[in-house]
Parts: C-alpha cells; sequence; structure tokens
C-alpha cells in the first residue's frame, strides 16, 4: 500500500471548508482529496482500493463532471449523465467507468481551458451541464465572415461573439465578464462607444451586400 496515497496532500485547504465564498462543488474537491480520499488507504487492503474507486466516481457524478485540478484554476474535462446507469458505474467501476470518461481518453472530448471552464461555470445552472458544454464550444467556434468580394468584414467575429453572449441567460454583469474574456477589442465590448456603433453599421451593411 502506497504510504504517500494515505497523507493529504494539502491539509491546509481543509480550512476552505469553512470559507462562505467558495463554492460547494470545490469544497467536495477538497473534502474528497484531503480526507475521503487519502482516509481510504487506511483500510483494509483489500477494500482500500473499492472504495476509493467508488468514491472517486461517486465525486464525479455528483458534480455531473470531471476536472483537472491546476494552480491557475479548474479545466473541465467532460461532462457525465448524471443517470440511474452512471450512478451504478460510479459505485462499480469508479469514474473511468463513465462512457463519458472512456469516450475522453479516446480522444472524442478536449480539455476545456479555465477561461471557457469558467464560462460553463456560468451557465451550467440554468442550462444543465450538457447544454453548457454546447454553449462554450459554439462560442468558441464563432469566425469572421467574408463580404461579398470574399474579404473579411471587419470586426466580425468580435461582434459575432457579443450577439453570441447577449443571448445568453446571464445577468449583464456576468456578460461583461465574457465580453472581456471573449472580445479583444475594448471598443466592440462596450455597445454605448461611437466606435461600436459605426462598425455595427458597417458589418450589417456588408451583411446586406451579400445577400
Amino acid at each position: 500500500m502506497p504510504i504517500a496515497g494515505a497523507i493529504p496532500k494539502n491539509p491546509e485547504k481543509l480550512l476552505d471548508l469553512l470559507n462562505p465564498e467558495i463554492d460547494d462543488r470545490k469544497k467536495l474537491d477538497i473534502l474528497y482529496n484531503q480526507a475521503i480520499k487519502p482516509a481510504s488507504y487506511w483500510m483494509l487492503p483489500f477494500g482500500a482500493g473499492q472504495l476509493n474507486k467508488t468514491m472517486s466516481g461517486l465525486h464525479d457524478y455528483a458534480q455531473g463532471a470531471a476536472y483537472q485540478y491546476t494552480d491557475d484554476g479548474d479545466k473541465l474535462k467532460y461532462t457525465i449523465d448524471q443517470n440511474p446507469l452512471n450512478l451504478a458505474r460510479a459505485f462499480i467501476g469508479g469514474s473511468s467507468s463513465f462512457p463519458e470518461a472512456q469516450n475522453y481518453w479516446e480522444g472524442d472530448y478536449k480539455t476545456l481551458s479555465v477561461k471557457d471552464t469558467d464560462t460553463f461555470q456560468m451557465l451550467k445552472d440554468d442550462l444543465g451541464n450538457k447544454t453548457a458544454l454546447e454553449k462554450v464550444y459554439e462560442l468558441k467556434a464563432i469566425e469572421s465572415l467574408k463580404n461579398a468580394n470574399g474579404g473579411t468584414i471587419k470586426y466580425s467575429k468580435a461582434i459575432l461573439t457579443r450577439d453570441y453572449i447577449d443571448g445568453l441567460p446571464l445577468s449583464d454583469a456576468e456578460k461583461q465578464d465574457l465580453y472581456d474574456k471573449y472580445i479583444v477589442n475594448e471598443d466592440i465590448r462596450n455597445a454605448d462607444s461611437a466606435v461600436y456603433k459605426i462598425y455595427r453599421e458597417k458589418f450589417e451593411k456588408e451583411l446586406e451586400g451579400k445577400k
């Protein structure tokens, strides 16, 4: 039995369980990694491995997602359907037994960046994990448009990104946060800016020219 696994790596993080500013998902991860997982190593050798596997599976199932935790922030690996079959898989086979986990390791999914994971976190409560992830992929996939002559419509990607964010079920403050993260041009982030209005008008005219 590896002794290192029986010792919490960052026991001081248990104090974060008392911090009201840390969300429940993060607290669940801290409790699992700093208390439940190390404790399982001290059980009878034949039961410890299965307990650790089961707790790992239930930990991910309860979140409806699996994350990679880094010093820079959390990164979403994949979402998990919360259904009876996956719950049984969590108990028996642990986190690696989910079909979504297998698809991830086969390369069907890519780990999201910290920025995109933050966006997923904003959306998941209103939309559910699966739809929230789809929205993140759609946001990331936005590209510039071409005009009738085949040239790129200036700032079309930024304007389309803004329009997409405006359609998401978020507060004004959350939308502003996404403008700042996904739109490079400062004027496009501000709908009241004269520059934004000029480029918006040009954008719509060039789109009309394609019809």
